[in-house]
């Protein structure tokens, strides 16, 4: 069994008793402390994986996890779109939200689309995908981290995201997850919040080789995973490694996009310069920074005119509208 620094750290963190210890514990340094304490735990939690590994019992969908503050406004549209596409399950962890999100979902958490999670407390983002990493593998789902601001879009409507995923994701090859790259779609020149759908309004984007494109969200075979210790990729056991859609290995948070790609995700980062602001308040989930208004500027491409997302509007607005809440 190979062993670095790096997996024994993503293996005892992702480890049920740490995710149980930073449950209960507030302060973010002393979470930091306490995980030096358990490190050593992690070699058995490695061991753990890799045998498991071996099975190599089939997987049958694909979910998606995401932790989420005050979404309240955007997840309907978010959740829809995704069941649209064809995601199995999403889990849900909900971060001290204060406004009426849960209310929002209630529909999705009861029929068991959404499995919901309360998490408590700042800078939980690893500890939510690494909960859910345990969540993907009892429900055999292949497991898609991202935020609820990111929309993955197959370039062709009549492409399954699952049989994409079990062509590219051969474990036997040591491929244990698929980098993909995000296309940062702007503010469409909006300051304040408009009505309607979000992948109505913003049409607006950055060219594929836009510098912030290059950072990719990753979908992996959890039973391969140590553990993430950043959202945008995982730390593997030995033997596994992330692609690109075209089968290079990607090694961190990087990949160089490539044009018009098969699959991608569409990034509504900045959204108006008002939703901006608001969501800046919020903070973030893998830190304690506030992001300063320099990222709005960085951020807000729209040189590209894009309304691919389109052909899926008119299900998404039904959808919306149908839950009675619609925001204007």
């Amino acid at each position: 069994m190979e062993i670095t620094s790096q997996k024994l750290r993503a293996a005892s963190e992702a480890s049920r008793t740490a995710l149980k210890m930073h449950d209960l514990v507030s302060s973010p340094s002393l979470r930091k402390k306490l995980n030096k304490l358990i490190r050593p735990f992690g070699v058995f939690s490695l061991f753990n994986l890799e045998r498991n590994s071996k099975r190599n019992s089939k997987l049958n969908g694909v979910a998606i996890a995401v932790i989420v503050k005050n979404e309240a406004p955007y997840i309907k549209e978010w959740v829809e779109y995704y069941k649209i596409i064809g995601i199995t399950k999403i889990y849900l962890y909900d971060n001290d939200s204060q406004d009426d999100l849960k209310d929002r979902i209630k529909t999705d958490v009861e029929s068991g689309y959404i499995d919901y999670h309360p998490i408590h407390g700042k800078v939980r983002q690893s500890d939510a995908y690494n909960k859910a990493l345990w969540q993907a593998r009892k429900d055999r789902l292949y497991l898609l981290v991202i935020d609820a601001d990111e929309f993955l879009f197959m370039k062709n409507s009549t492409d399954r995201l699952f049989d994409i995923v079990k062509g590219k994701l051969n474990v036997n090859d040591g491929v244990g997850g698929l980098a993909i790259n995000w296309l940062i779609f702007g503010s469409s020149h909006y300051e304040s919040k408009q009505p309607g759908l979000v992948t109505r309004t913003f049409v607006k984007r950055s060219p594929f080789g836009f510098k912030f494109n290059k950072h990719v969200k990753t979908l992996v075979n959890p039973d391969v995973v140590a553990g993430f210790l950043n959202p945008h990729f995982p730390v593997y056991i030995a033997g596994y490694h992330s692609v690109n859609l075209n089968g290079q290995t990607v090694e961190g948070p990087f990949n160089e996009p490539s044009a018009d790609p098969e699959i991608r995700l569409n990034h509504y980062f900045t959204k108006s310069k008002e939703e901006f602001i608001k969501k800046r308040s919020r903070g973030m989930a893998d830190n304690l920074n506030i992001r300063d208004m320099g990222k709005f500027e960085e951020h807000d491409q729209n040189d590209v005119f894009d309304d691919s997302m389109k052909r899926y509007q008119a299900e998404l607005e039904k959808a919306v509208q149908n839950d009675g809440r619609e925001d204007a």
